[in-house]
């Protein structure tokens, strides 16, 4: 008992001490501005840096790009797509990270800083298992249905079948030196310090440059 309530008192005091901490360091960072009598140029100079397009992702398509984000994905940025069940979160999810791995080069990197040859898209899925996220993939790239794909491998063995749609995958990919990482895990399984986990383990493979986001399917069944 004696061990458990130093334990409880160590916890206490190391929260309070990183909130004052917290506390600190948002007074330090806070600022003001007199409309009537500061200067704007450092306000103007934070704005432009903050909303430079040389960093975003684009989603390759234009109502997102040119109406609704600043050029696309932004980085450090949090976006969250929201609807009920069967509305077609994951299918838009998917559908983002192909239209972004197969946008043109040019096109893609028209305001882009470019600083890596590669673009790495790690996608998470919680809710799909890797064969419908791998489903998912495939027929929007090829413009395939679901009968398409089963005839297909009904006509090929299992070898042959995967390899058929590996080539088709990764010549398409190759074409905007793009991939695509998906990785499953069950709901509830993962918290945020895995997906930080999974992120690194991919860092140390292509490079943090080359990330162009890191997206998963869905927030609610993720562990706090």
């Amino acid at each position: 008992d004696d061990l458990i309530l130093d334990y409880e008192s160590v916890v206490k005091t190391l929260y309070s001490n990183l909130m004052e901490q917290s506390r600190s360091v948002s007074i330090e960072a806070s600022s003001s501005l007199d409309l009537r009598k500061d200067g704007f140029a450092n306000v103007v100079d934070s704005i432009k840096k903050h909303y430079d397009r040389s960093h975003v992702t684009p989603t390759g398509y234009d109502v997102f790009d040119h109406n609704v984000l600043n050029g696309g994905f932004e980085p450090s940025r949090l976006y969250i797509f929201a609807g009920g069940i069967g509305s077609g979160k994951s299918t838009l999810l998917n559908n983002l990270i192909i239209q972004s791995a197969t946008m043109d080069s040019s096109t893609f990197f028209s305001t882009r800083k470019k600083t890596s040859e590669n673009r790495i898209y790690v996608y998470v899925t919680l809710e799909n298992t890797i064969e419908e996220a791998l489903l998912r993939t495939y027929q929007p790239l090829f413009s395939k249905t679901t009968q398409d794909v089963l005839f297909t491998l009904s006509n090929n063995n299992v070898e042959d079948a995967g390899s058929i749609m590996k080539k088709e995958i990764v010549d398409e990919l190759d074409k905007t030196k793009s991939n695509i990482i998906m990785k499953y895990f069950p709901g509830m399984s993962i918290s945020t310090v895995d997906l930080m986990m999974v992120l690194d383990d991919v860092i140390n493979e292509y490079g943090k440059e080359s990330i162009m986001g890191l997206f998963v399917d869905y927030l609610d069944l993720l562990k706090t």
